[in-house]
């Protein structure tokens, strides 16, 4: 069995998350796996607009099709979105994937109002559900909505039987947890896994990061997969890392350098803050986080006997972070300068808030995990490893050159 998240090459009539929906798919995905028994099932990531579990042979078991909104409004018969996800499964069926076995799953934060009560409420009467697909033949025949209007048309094209074959398949998972709580319940899952309450978020924490970095890595070749046996890995591998304590924190305010000083030799991660328009306190607090994660790390390096390997290891998390950060958010493709800016301070924010641990220990937040995003887009001088800027390699490399 596979499992497809569509995404990044969404058919020509999908619409793109917003990047809270973005980050709520993957966590739903990582629920999904989560509860998963069968260790040889396997997760295909090509897009991510939808959720496809299909056969060896092609079939779809269950498509499942994540809606995630702010607002509280109920979805109904004339909803957008209820048309929009119709679009997608239509565009199955005609293609011939979908077969008498074939579920198909509306999994929205949304409630439902009372004329899709019928996709919600189990077990369902044959009568009932033609009742919903005749309700949703009148909405075609009058609707205006322009939203709607490529989805009702391919609606109107179905045969009788074709429409009846849909109704019959669909279920609506109403009201799940939004983006606030799904971690909530990650968190719940984790504690059936053994893991301790006192380092329930930093396991979390570390999971997600990992599986985050594993979907932004692999996407980029065009597809990837993960099984279930990966997870249940990584799992097995942070549970025999665990440890309530955080590493020590000596370097929290050592000395360093004034905003002037720094600026003279001209390093790439404060013209990266530039780019941004950062004012003079940003600057002079990535200053300070820059160098007293290095005097941190150096210090590790000659106290701990790992060092090196961890501290690779933990560059990489926080790499890794950051790719799906960027994923997400130049999905919005920023149209114009202040645009860009925009998304680069989105960027920001996101990776500054993204802590990580080394080896099952909490690392001190502030100025070593602040501090080491900020070596990152500072080494190598001439292509750091990671930017703010959505275009900030191109706009570093411009800079240097009027220089």
């Amino acid at each position: 069995m596979a499992l497809h998240l569509k995404s990044m090459r969404k058919s020509p009539f999908s619409a793109a998350p917003t990047m809270a929906g973005f980050i709520w798919q993957l966590r739903s995905l990582l629920l999904y796996l989560l509860k998963q028994e069968e260790l040889d099932a396997a997760v295909s990531l090509e897009t991510l607009d939808d959720i496809v579990v299909s056969s060896g042979s092609g079939h779809v078991i269950a498509a499942i099709q994540t809606k995630h909104s702010w607002s509280e409004d109920l979805l109904t018969a004339h909803s957008v979105e209820l048309w929009k996800t119709l679009r997608v499964w239509i565009y199955l069926l005609t293609r011939q994937h979908l077969s008498a076995d074939s579920t198909l799953v509306l999994s929205t934060t949304a409630r439902v109002g009372p004329d899709l009560r019928e996709f919600v409420d189990d077990p369902k009467l044959k009568t009932n559900i033609d009742k919903v697909r005749q309700r949703l033949d009148a909405i075609s025949k009058t609707s205006e909505n322009k939203e709607s209007a490529a989805a009702i048309s391919d609606w109107r094209r179905l045969k009788t039987s074709e429409r009846e074959f849909l109704v019959n398949r669909i279920r609506i998972q109403e009201a799940q947890p939004r983006l606030a709580e799904v971690d909530e319940t990650i968190e719940k899952r984790l504690l059936r896994h053994t893991v301790r309450p006192q380092a329930v978020r930093l396991f979390r924490e570390s999971l997600v990061g990992w599986f985050e970095g594993i979907v932004a890595t692999r996407l980029s070749s065009g597809g990837c997969k993960i099984t279930v046996d990966e997870v249940v890995g990584k799992l097995a591998e942070l549970l025999s890392l665990q440890a309530p304590a955080a590493l020590c924190s000596t370097q929290g305010e050592a000395e360093y350098p004034p905003l002037d000083e720094e600026r003279s030799s001209d390093p790439p991660y404060l013209r990266q803050l530039e780019l941004l328009d950062a004012s003079e306190e940003h600057l002079v607090n990535a200053i300070a986080m820059l160098h007293r994660a290095r005097a941190e790390r150096d210090i590790w390096r000659q106290t701990r006997p790992n060092a090196a390997g961890e501290l690779q290891s933990y560059d990489s998390d926080l790499k890794a972070k950051w790719r799906t950060i960027r994923l997400g958010a130049l999905r919005a493709k920023p149209a114009d300068a202040s645009a860009l800016v925009e998304c680069g301070w989105t960027i920001h924010g996101e990776c500054m808030n993204y802590h990580g641990n080394i080896s099952g220990m909490l690392v001190p937040p502030v100025h070593v995990a602040n501090g080491t995003y900020y070596i990152l887009t500072n080494e190598p001088s001439n292509a750091p490893h990671a930017g703010w800027h959505p275009d900030y390699l191109n706009q570093l490399s411009s800079t240097k050159k009027e220089d």
